[in-house]
């Protein structure tokens, strides 16, 4: 058994460092064509050749949205098809995710225009950065990184002036960290009687180690919604500090999950 897992485990390790590969390439991919966007939509030269670009790029940021979604679909009903079947389902999860990030950028560029290029300057290594935690580090400091994630987008806009112009988005923002928050802490809640495993979809999954602080998962996540809520109901500059000590906060983690694991 033990020569069994000796043998499995690089396998294992190359399958994760296959899949952060996939994360970074497609960042830099999406990153390139937010340059090509922003030069010929945003920041377009009034010529005939700039302006016919920018129209079919117009069109293009309309449909992508739906495209994008009905990719996602597709990708998930056949990794569900998969995972019936007892087989990897990873690659069509990986998939069915990057078409949603798809369509998200295309609709932020198609309703925000410069700001939502600008805004996804930032978003698109953010992402990345988290499929390189989830893959590398814990799952409860990937739940505590997304919670608190959430709460620096929020912030960030509140600081751009969202809640003068997108007060309703940024609204839905705040939902929709809290709901990612309550299911989190949900999870933990079920895996912390149970040594780490929760039961879903008639299935035993490990979702947390035997060994995990989920008072630290509780912080993080009260700290992600507080920060958010505090920043949209007092304004840019309150936001502005509150911006940094969310940063603090994932420094903070970074470091304390490293040394968990060593």
């Amino acid at each position: 058994m033990a020569k069994e897992k000796k043998a499995t485990q690089p396998r294992k390790d190359d399958a994760v460092i296959n899949k952060i590969f996939v994360w970074f390439i497609s960042a830099v991919v999406l990153e390139c064509i937010l340059f090509l966007v922003n030069r010929f939509y945003v920041d377009v030269h009034p010529t005939d050749g700039g302006v016919a670009i920018m129209v079919a790029i117009s069109y293009i940021v309309k449909v992508v949205p739906f495209v994008g979604v009905i990719a996602a679909a597709l990708f998930a009903i056949r990794g569900m098809t998969f995972a019936k079947k007892g087989q990897d389902a990873g690659k069509y999860a990986v998939g069915c995710i990057l078409s949603l990030v798809v369509a998200l950028c295309s609709f932020i560029i198609w309703r925000f225009y410069d700001a939502g290029v600008k805004f996804l300057y930032v978003l698109v290594p953010v992402i990345a950065v988290l499929a390189l935690i989830y893959y590398l580090y814990q799952r409860e400091f990937f739940l505590s990184a997304l919670v608190c994630g959430l709460g620096v987008t929020g912030l960030w806009a509140v600081r751009r002036g969202g809640m003068e112009n997108h007060k309703v988005l940024l609204c839905l923002l705040l939902a929709v960290t809290i709901v990612v928050a309550a299911v989190s802490l949900a999870l933990a809640a079920k895996a912390r009687s149970n040594k780490g495993v929760v039961k879903l979809g008639g299935r035993n999954i490990q979702m947390f180690s035997a060994k995990t602080n989920y008072v630290v998962l509780m912080i993080s996540c009260a700290v992600g919604c507080v920060a958010l809520a505090a920043g949209m109901v007092l304004g840019s500059i309150v936001s502005y500090y509150l911006l940094f000590v969310l940063a603090a906060w994932l420094v903070a983690m970074l470091v304390y999950h490293t040394v968990k694991m060593m």
